[in-house]
């Protein structure tokens, strides 16, 4: 390719080996660009076939055909730098610690996919029976509430299929910061929400959020390891990443079928094994355990859905 300005000047590539020079730096023509390109000498056996001389090299970072051969920041030409000896040693040196610097990051970067995993990102926060703390809510609701987590966990889609009636009574059991519990209050127009959480600095968390919104029928409840402590009995009861912190769960859930109102129903939401992110894979469930457990606990599938990309979505009834 013809450069668009005349080459620079001539170099001896026979001289230059003999100095030990091993390398020409050459720069970009493109102000915005500015990339410098490191060309091995070596590899070219006259000096017509140096990329410096003919404008060949196509600049890697913005595509100039003449990049590689001009002066980035002036336009000009000038001699190409070379680097002799400890300086081209440099250069690996260089090199070696950018390539390194880059695995550095990149293995920061991969390790946070496990981190991801372990620190799942669940509205609920392990009703009863879970094995680790979720205290100090402001730290948790800056993931909990990430606005990014709709896209994979559809709240409106979710109260949607649920065909919620507007006077429903709606228990949100492992509530946490509020994720889904807001939601369902403001769709419910004439219903009551129970947010209802074994944390006190999460219900705390609630209750300051509720008023400071303006969301007058949501309540939020602070529940124990065995009970939700419901103050009546509701239409239905949603569990968003919460059944696999419950211990106990047949046990659990006949005691809730308590607090359901006849032919209430039970949703539980939760990681799928498969899923490539979610709670720690030790913790999952399969579709078909909580349908056996839920059926042990006396209930009776009513209804599957399959649009969530992470989780099973499961409707039990209590007859």
């Amino acid at each position: 390719m013809t450069p668009k300005h005349p080459p620079g000047p001539p170099t001896d590539l026979a001289n230059m080996r003999q100095q030990g020079v091993h390398h020409l730096i050459a720069y970009c023509h493109n102000d915005a660009c500015r990339h410098q390109a490191l060309i091995d000498v070596s590899r070219y056996p006259s000096d017509t076939e140096v990329p410096w001389f003919g404008g060949k090299v196509v600049c890697a970072k913005c595509g100039r055909p003449d990049g590689a051969s001009t002066c980035g920041r002036t336009g000009k030409r000038r001699r190409a730098r070379s680097t002799t000896g400890p300086a081209d040693r440099l250069c690996r040196a260089g090199r070696i610690m950018h390539r390194m610097i880059v695995i550095a990051c990149l293995s920061a970067v991969l390790g946070c996919i496990p981190a991801l995993a372990q620190e799942h990102p669940p509205t609920g926060t392990g009703h009863a029976g879970h094995n680790r703390s979720f205290a100090n809510a402001e730290k948790w609701s800056a993931e909990f509430d990430d606005p990014a987590r709709d896209q994979w966990q559809k709240p409106h889609e979710i109260i949607t299929a649920l065909a919620l009636c507007p006077t429903d009574l709606v228990a949100d059991i492992g509530a946490g910061t509020g994720y889904l519990s807001v939601r369902l209050a403001r769709h419910l127009t004439a219903g009551t929400v129970y947010a209802v959480d074994a944390e006190k600095d999460m219900v705390q968390h609630l209750t300051d959020r509720a008023k400071a919104s303006g969301i007058a029928n949501l309540h939020p409840i602070l529940a124990d390891t065995t009970s939700a402590n419901l103050p009546e009995k509701v239409d239905i009861s949603i569990l968003l990443d919460v059944y696999h912190h419950i211990s106990n769960r047949p046990d659990y859930f006949k005691r809730l079928a308590d607090s359901l109102k006849p032919g209430g129903r039970v949703a539980i939401i939760d990681f799928r094994p498969e899923s490539p992110v979610g709670a720690p894979k030790e913790m999952r469930i399969s579709a078909d355990q909580i349908k056996a457990e839920m059926t042990a606990a006396g209930y009776r599938l009513a209804g599957t859905y399959d649009f969530l990309p992470y989780q099973n979505f499961l409707v039990f009834q209590r007859d």
